[in-house]
């Protein structure tokens, strides 16, 4: 259709003097700060895989690109409105007021090339550019560093204030250092997606609904599940153990009290990595991916390229990941889950860490776990593990150390990560 037209848009191209609404029956801004972190970190690795020490922003311009997708876009009037995408686009607005204020504590010029890539000047007055009514005293509030009561708010703006103080947390800007202002403007120049742009609402959403049913991209379990099935030529074999893989999953994103279907891709990288995982990329410029941070973008791939190592490409071996292992560490995450949100008798300190905002713990408290252990040798290992690490993070915290995953990937004093 001549009406529907797919963009490559950098940051800087999508925001600049542009403002996005959403229709009021669309879902809340739901992210959690694993997906906030998950976000930050994976820009913060590939940036520091093309950035050496000293580089100026121009030298961005040579850095390679990072792409976060697609969304959805359709104008009525004078307004752009996000049919899918808000989740993202809330969400990298959210980095860029970060990164704002942290240039302007630091006195950098830059501010003046970020500030039109959260709002526009509207005859005199800030209009900003994610243009959602209720939402934006939170977004001015965090804009301006004022105080902000998001109590008795709709669930967004909660969750909006939220997901900026785990930007905070996370202490990029200082992580970064000399290299804030170049990280910017590689962000803004060299991170894009794909923008669909429609000039009808019917055209939208077809194109919505096709990328969210039939026509939806297979995700990574989906391409991890179709390759161990694909070796499994006996029908009734192949038929169980994907019964045995829909039952898993959709246990995990069904775990309540708070459903996510983006759970069942966590658990793989968990597992994965907690299980198999023996190198990471080195802290160096143009250093390549290894297990680590591939397990965590394209595991399904790094499957298949490392066969030997997990025991599968062949049938019985697949049937056994499938019908045995993929089960027994998901269980395990799932203690993990419980233990995590509520107060559980033996597990305290799982609680206790989940609740300093470690949020990579699943990982470490997979990897003791041997197959075949007991339920109660399973929990007596996370509880070891657990309290190891609840002692290890306190020494950190009253150090005035941080947490986050970017400041514990290569910590020498916790040989688990990294």
């Amino acid at each position: 259709m001549s009406s529907i037209t797919p963009h490559y848009r950098t940051i800087k191209e999508l925001l600049q003097t542009r403002s996005f609404a959403i229709d009021e029956y669309q879902r809340e801004y739901k992210w959690e700060r694993e997906n906030i972190e998950e976000l930050v970190t994976d820009l913060q690795g590939k940036f520091d895989a093309f950035f050496n020490p000293g580089d100026r922003p121009l030298a961005s311009a040579r850095y390679g690109d990072y792409f976060l997708g697609s969304i959805i876009v359709t104008k009525r009037g004078d307004k752009n409105y996000l049919v899918d995408g808000q989740q993202r686009v809330t969400s990298l607005t959210l980095l860029l007021i970060y990164l704002y204020r942290a240039a302007q504590e630091r006195s950098l010029d830059v501010t003046a090339t970020i500030s039109p890539l959260i709002y526009s000047d509207h005859y005199g007055e800030r209009k900003f550019n994610l243009d959602i009514t209720e939402r934006l005293p939170a977004f001015s509030a965090l804009f301006y560093g004022t105080e902000f009561d998001a109590a008795g708010r709709d669930e967004s703006t909660k969750t909006i204030v939220d997901r900026y103080r785990d930007i905070e947390s996370l202490g990029l800007a200082d992580d970064l250092g000399d290299g804030l202002e170049t990280f910017i403007y590689w962000l803004i120049g060299n991170v894009g997606l794909i923008e669909i742009a429609t000039e009808t609402d019917a055209h939208a959403y077809a194109i919505f609904e096709t990328m969210n049913d039939r026509g939806k991209p297979l995700s990574p379990v989906d391409m991890l599940k179709a390759y161990l099935l694909g070796a499994i030529d006996d029908a009734d074999a192949r038929a169980h153990a994907n019964r045995v893989w829909k039952k898993t999953v959709l246990d995990l994103i069904s775990w309540e009290p708070a459903p996510n279907p983006e759970r069942d891709a966590t658990f793989v990288k968990a597992w994965l990595r907690a299980q198999y995982a023996e190198t990471t990329r080195e802290r160096k410029s143009g250093a390549l991916d290894r297990d680590w941070e591939l397990i965590g973008t394209t595991f399904h791939r790094w499957v298949r390229d490392n066969t030997g190592r997990i025991g599968a490409g062949n049938a019985s071996t697949n049937l056994d990941l499938i019908n045995n292992q993929l089960p027994f560490f998901a269980r395990a995450f799932q203690i993990v889950l419980d233990a995590s949100h509520r107060y559980i008798p033996g597990l305290e300190p799982v609680f206790y860490n989940a609740h300093n905002d470690f949020t990579w713990q699943s990982t470490v408290l997979l990897a003791p776990l041997a197959f075949g252990d007991d339920e109660e040798t399973v929990r007596r290992k996370i509880a070891a593990t657990a309290t190891y690490l609840d002692i290890w993070l306190m020494r950190r915290t009253v150090n005035y150390i941080r947490v986050s995953y970017s400041n514990v990937s290569y910590a020498r004093d916790c040989c688990t990560i990294g």
